[in-house]
Order: C-alpha cells, then structure tokens, then sequence
C-alpha cells in the first residue's frame, strides 16, 4: 500500500489520476463485456441480425392535384369593393389572366384554397 501522506502534491495529483483511469478502464470494461454477453444472447434468442431483415417497402404516396399558389399585392391603395365576392371574383380573374400569359393563352385547372387579409399600417407624421 502506498502511502499518501509521504507524497508530495504533484505525486499525489499523479496517483489520482493513474487510479481515475484504472476505475473508469474497468467500469467500461465491464460494460463493454456486458454488451458483448447480451448480443450474444439476442442473437440467439431472434435468430440473427434485424439489421439483414428486409423491411417491406412503403407503398407510394397517391399523387397530389397540384394547386397554383399566388399572392396578389398592390402597391397603390385600391377602393373597397362593395362586397368580398367582387374581390374573390377579382383576384381570381387576375391569376387567371396571368397564368393564361404565362402559358401561352392555357389556362391551367387551379383551385382557390383560402383568402387572408393583409393589412397594412401607414407610418404618420
């Protein structure tokens, strides 16, 4: 046995650490040890390795209808309509329009999904 009290702070420090290394050396070794004995015992109660085992595809996903999404924002104030149907009428026609232009006078099935409001807030002086 070594004693500690004959030691100097640098010896001391230097033991401590020889002995940190040996206890957390052996606690992983005995994990790892451990691992090694459970595996074994998987292996045998399943039979193999799951990793070999081929799982079943997934079947493709049904195809989406494609929806155009676009946003329509104007620079200038515009007038209110008298009610939201003219607007609804109004956007649409223009994001007709503009995917006939696009399209070269096509135009595509597209499908109006929501509305949303955007506000704006005027900076005063």
């Amino acid at each position: 046995m070594i004693n500690t009290l004959l030691m100097n702070f640098g010896e001391r420090t230097a033991y401590a650490g020889r002995m940190l290394l040996i206890g957390m050396g052996a606690v992983f070794l005995s994990l790892a040890i451990l691992w090694g004995v459970m595996e074994i015992f998987r292996r045998l109660v399943v039979g193999g390795s799951q990793t070999e085992e081929k799982k079943p595809a997934a079947p493709a996903p049904a195809p989406v209808a494609r929806t155009e999404s676009v946003a329509v924002t104007s620079p200038a104030p515009v007038a209110a309509p008298a009610s939201n149907d003219a607007l609804i009428a109004a956007i649409t026609a223009a994001v007709a329009a503009t995917l006939a232009e696009e399209n070269g006078g096509v135009v595509p099935g597209f499908r109006v999904v929501s509305f949303k409001k955007v506000t704006t807030v005027s900076k005063r002086k």
